[in-house]
C-alpha cells in the first residue's frame, strides 16, 4: 500500500472517530483505497467529470478554480460539490496562483458559481472572515492562519468563533 495509504487509512479511522470528512487532495486512487469521503481536485489535476464517474456519486468532490470563467464552467458541468477560490488575499502558500485576487473577485466567483458552494482561501486570518463570508461564500479554507500562529489552537478557535458569528 505505501506510506501515503497507510497515512489515508490512519486519517480515515480518526476522521470516523471525530465524525469528521476526509477528503483527499489530488490522488483518487487513494481515497478510493482508504474509504475516504471524497476528493479534492487542484485546478490541474483530473477533468471533474471523470472524478465523479470514478469516485461515484455519493462522494464530495470539489475543485480549486481561479477565475470567474472556472466558476460558470464548473458550475455549468453540475459534478462537484463545492469550488475552492482564490487567492483572495496574499499568502506564500498560494504564489504560484498569482496574485491577490481580492474580495470583489470573490464576489463575481460566488455569483457565477450558481447553486455549487464556494470556499474562500488565501492569507485569510480571523479578522478577514467576516468581510470574506459577506460574499456569500460558504466558509474559508487556510493553511497560514493556524500554522505559522504562535498558538495554533488559539487562532483556530478565533477562526471558528469569527466564522460562526457570521452564520448565527
Amino acid at each position: 500500500g505505501g506510506p501515503l495509504l497507510e497515512l489515508a487509512l490512519e486519517l480515515r479511522a480518526i476522521t470516523r472517530r471525530a465524525g469528521a470528512l476526509l477528503l483527499v487532495n489530488d490522488r483518487l486512487d487513494l481515497a478510493l483505497a482508504a474509504g475516504a469521503d471524497g476528493a479534492h481536485l487542484p485546478s490541474s489535476s483530473f477533468d471533474a467529470r471523470d472524478a465523479r464517474r470514478l469516485l461515484g456519486e455519493h462522494a464530495m468532490l470539489g475543485l480549486s478554480i481561479h477565475s470567474v470563467e472556472e466558476a460558470r464552467l464548473a458550475a455549468e458541468q453540475g459534478v462537484v460539490d463545492y469550488l475552492q477560490f482564490g487567492p483572495v488575499y496574499a499568502t506564500g502558500s498560494k504564489k504560484k496562483y498569482g496574485p491577490p485576487q481580492g474580495i470583489e473577485a470573490l464576489e463575481r466567483v460566488v455569483e457565477s458559481a450558481g447553486a455549487v458552494k464556494v470556499i474562500a482561501v488565501g492569507g485569510i486570518v480571523s479578522a478577514r472572515v467576516e468581510s470574506v463570508m459577506a460574499t456569500g461564500c460558504a466558509g474559508v479554507s487556510v493553511i497560514g492562519a493556524v500554522m505559522s500562529a504562535p498558538d495554533p489552537g488559539l487562532e483556530t478557535t478565533r477562526l471558528l468563533d469569527a466564522i460562526s458569528a457570521c452564520s448565527s
